[in-house]
């Protein structure tokens, strides 16, 4: 009897021990595959108004308390914001009135933004003694299609008649 109850002893004990499992070990799964990350948005493409080119229109100013105003043409060019280029008046009288970009640059984004420059000015003296040079600050809203510059006054040099009575500068311009 003895040895029955060592025999049924030695089978509870495997059983009990799991004797019904395979002898190699089973190892741990493989952890669950990272989830995908959501790609980020493309940033927001900045935009903003390609003006090179000619433009016409209207440059009206103030001398001496009258308001007075001519055609225009401004021809510009541009490297993303810098603006650079050349006007002249056209109607009769103002022909000589003529100038450069010197520096301009666009602000903002969108399809309107702001330039802001300074534009160079010559023009006959009104005697016959030479050319009168100045500069004045413009600034306006800008688009691809218009633009309204405005200027408060010339800063002037070699004026034989005074342009410091001269200001209110607006500059109308389509294309």
């Amino acid at each position: 009897m003895t040895r029955i109850l060592l025999v049924l002893t030695f089978t509870l004990c495997c059983l009990a021990c799991g004797g019904d499992h395979p002898s190699t070990p089973i190892s741990p799964s493989p952890p669950p595959p990272a989830p995908t990350p959501t790609p980020l948005p493309p940033p927001p493409v900045t935009t903003i108004p390609q003006i090179a080119g000619t433009w016409l229109g209207t440059g009206e100013q103030q001398f001496r308390g009258i308001r007075t105003a001519s055609f225009l043409r401004l021809t510009l060019t541009q490297q993303d914001r810098v603006i650079r280029g050349s006007w002249q008046y056209t109607s009769p009288g103002w022909e000589s009135w003529r100038g450069e970009i010197q520096s301009g640059a666009l602000a903002g984004s969108g399809d309107t933004a702001t330039f802001a420059g300074v534009v160079g000015i010559i023009s006959d003296t009104g005697t016959g003694t030479g050319a009168c040079f100045g500069t004045m600050a413009m600034s306006g809203p800008t688009s691809a299609r218009s633009m309204r510059w405005t200027a408060d006054h010339i800063d002037e040099q070699n004026c034989a008649n005074s342009t410091k009575d001269i200001g209110g500068f607006v500059w109308i311009l389509t294309r």
